[in-house]
């Protein structure tokens, strides 16, 4: 799954970097966050040098910091991708930022992918960047600002677009890079189960949950319940909720890993 930069949260040149280091570790803790989704790395449209933080190029920035500062100022370019053939059509007007049209939130709005914000001005720490396309149509991108911020779930990183394209019949778990990356993060966990069988139940019910949201599934509470009561056993059933056609499928209890049918 992929996530555009906001380069428009970089920060103003009125700020000093040195005083706002929050800011980069919390932008470095969400993007680990979402790495263990299955999101590569965040797009960026330049190179990581060219970047600018508070108005100043990443090598301008480093030069006169200590090396705490400077090292953590490094590691953000571990969660950057360049990408340097986007479509520069493709733009995206903040009405915060008229004279600084965005290449990378239009990609976000074109395609229906999240962007990743700085929060060195608190009108990016918001659920919704919001505003217009180069057509002049009004426009709304999913911003991801924060790993707690609320409604931060794997179900709400994955779009209507990308499930559309798959048959939850036939490939109901299409989203397989972020399926794996997931499994690879708890992995340990899950083979320690054998060891600990009374924790089975509430470790494949947690896991499988994120998997199942990873690709596109919401957990049916009333046919849960339903089914729950009917066959007095654990039950949990997700709908293909953003697929285009509907379809269930229910976590497999019974074994020691997370499977469903």
């Amino acid at each position: 799954m992929e996530a555009y930069l906001n380069d428009l949260s970089t920060g103003s040149s009125g700020l000093s970097l040195i005083d706002n280091f929050d800011k980069l570790h919390k932008f470095i803790s969400l993007s680990k966050y979402l790495n263990r989704f299955g999101f590569a790395n965040v797009i960026i449209d330049q190179k990581f040098r060219d970047l600018e933080l508070c108005g100043v190029r990443i090598p301008d920035c480093i030069e006169s910091m200590d090396f705490e500062h400077r090292n953590l100022v490094l590691q953000l370019q571990n969660h950057f991708v360049h990408k340097p053939s986007l479509d520069v059509t493709k733009i995206f007007f903040h009405d915060s930022y008229p004279d600084s049209p965005s290449v990378l939130l239009g990609h976000a709005h074109e395609f229906d992918r999240p962007v990743v914000s700085f929060t060195f001005d608190d009108i990016f720490a918001v659920d919704h960047i919001v505003g217009k396309r180069e057509t002049g149509r009004n426009a709304r991108v999913l911003n991801l600002y924060d790993s707690k911020q609320d409604g931060l779930t794997a179900f709400s990183l994955v779009s209507r677009k990308e499930c559309g394209r798959y048959n939850p019949l036939n490939d109901p778990f299409w989203n397989s890079e972020a399926t794996r990356k997931f499994h690879d993060s708890i992995n340990e966990e899950l083979l320690s189960l054998p060891q600990h069988p009374e924790e089975k139940i509430a470790m494949l019910s947690r896991y499988a949950h994120v998997i199942a949201e990873i690709n596109g599934w919401e957990l049916d509470e009333h046919v849960t319940a339903v089914n729950r009561k009917k066959y007095k056993a654990m039950r949990q059933i997700y709908r293909s909720e953003k697929f285009t056609k509907t379809a269930y499928i229910s976590v497999d209890f019974e074994k020691v890993d997370i499977f469903f049918e």
